[in-house]
């Protein structure tokens, strides 16, 4: 149970991923990055399975080869290694006649019969001008999304054409709820140019901010078995790159009867890094905190004992388990910015903005077992107030 997706964003292609694996094994408590209490009692699941923990279900291979997995553990392990097996034989780039050969010869239909991959290997550069992408899915049926009717088919890879996101593939149990999310993703506000690596990385960083928001105020992901957190991944022009050193917030915020929502308050941050091979998250829950409002920024300040700090190590499937995990120090500071937003109305009416920055305008400072700080451009909150009080009337009217 999981979700895996690409994007071809208008030439830029983009890979993304949760982080859920599952089991019919009901566990003691559920814990994930989203929220500081068990959510074993809350979930209403679909399906006879449990969230069991999470596992890094991206890989890049010698800087030129992504590869997005879903499914069984035991499956995306050998199929793995194998592959880094042939990938080995060669001191620099493989070539993609190479990996054509090697998946024209893996035994799918035996070896991998309950699993999904999508496979991404770039050969040239945008210094040269010249980059081509070798594609690569499994299972190899694709199925047309209508934009319209919203028919998803499964057990083959869904293909939604958007205006936003370009060409979008998905697979697993989260495709319904992933694709339905891009299909309602309006025109995004941006000087960035479609093409362009700034469109695409901000376009990426918006669905993942909203998802961890959704996942957190409404189970949205849960659900359904997959989410826990996601990795997202793109070719930078020379090498394949995950997002990495980046702060996910979630604020919440309540709208008044004439439509305001004032100041939304921080209510949750993740930070991602990797750390090695270990993907390593800060989560961390703001239950009371301090809002400054200046002329040029809005500050929240939260203490050591007005927050919830948890970490997570999320390894690779094929991670050695015995190692010993490295000691990391919680502390950060980023302007790598993704901010979700939970508005509710008084008859509990959700409005789920969320915008994308980095720079000077937006950043985030943990000082562990110090204080949290996150610093915001009055600005950006001016535009999320201004389009929840112009979104007011149609959720007041029951059409969310």
């Amino acid at each position: 149970m999981s979700e895996i997706a690409c994007n071809f964003c208008f030439g830029i292609p983009f890979l993304f991923s949760d982080l859920l694996f599952s089991s019919q094994q009901r566990p003691v408590s559920i814990d994930l990055p989203t929220s500081n209490i068990d959510l074993g009692p809350h979930l209403t699941l679909e399906y006879p399975y449990y969230p069991q923990g999470l596992t890094q279900k991206m890989y890049i291979i010698k800087g030129r080869t992504c590869i997005v997995f879903a499914g069984r553990e035991d499956e995306i392990k050998e199929f793995l290694t194998e592959f880094k097996v042939r990938c080995s034989y060669f001191t620099g780039d493989v070539p993609l006649d190479r990996i054509t050969e090697f998946m024209d010869e893996y035994p799918f239909p035996q070896k991998f019969a309950r699993s999904a991959l999508f496979l991404l290997h770039a050969t040239g550069s945008h210094r040269d001008q010249k980059v081509h992408f070798g594609l690569f899915n499994v299972p190899k049926g694709t199925h047309l999304v209508d934009p319209t009717t919203f028919d998803i088919e499964p057990g083959v890879w869904n293909v939604l054409d958007s205006p936003t996101f370009g060409k979008v593939y998905a697979a697993a149990s989260g495709t319904k709820r992933y694709l339905n999310l891009i299909n309602q993703f309006p025109n995004l506000q941006t000087t960035a140019e479609k093409g362009s690596l700034d469109y695409a990385i901000q376009a990426n960083g918006l669905i993942a901010a909203q998802l961890l928001t959704l996942e957190k105020v409404a189970l949205y992901t849960l659900n359904h078995l997959w989410g826990g957190g996601f990795e997202v991944g793109y070719f930078d022009g020379e090498v394949f790159q995950k997002f990495t050193n980046i702060a996910y917030i979630v604020n919440h915020g309540q709208f008044d009867p004439s439509g305001d929502v004032g100041i939304p308050v921080p209510r949750a941050v993740m930070f991602y890094r990797y750390v090695g091979d270990l993907l390593h998250i800060t989560a961390i829950e703001i239950i009371h905190g301090e809002a400054y409002t200046g002329p040029d920024v809005v500050k929240f300040t939260a203490r050591a004992d007005q927050i919830v700090v948890r970490p997570f190590l999320v390894p690779p499937v094929d991670f050695d388990r015995h190692q010993r995990p490295p000691e990391v120090d919680l502390s950060f500071k980023t302007n790598l910015v993704g901010m979700g937003y939970s508005l509710v109305t008084p008859d509990n009416g959700i409005f789920n903005p969320a915008f994308f920055k980095w720079g000077p305008q937006v950043y985030v400072e943990y000082n562990h077992e110090d204080k949290i700080e996150i610093y915001i451009h009055p600005g950006y909150i001016g535009e999320i107030r201004s389009g929840a009080k112009a979104t007011f009337p149609r959720l007041t009217n029951g059409q969310q």
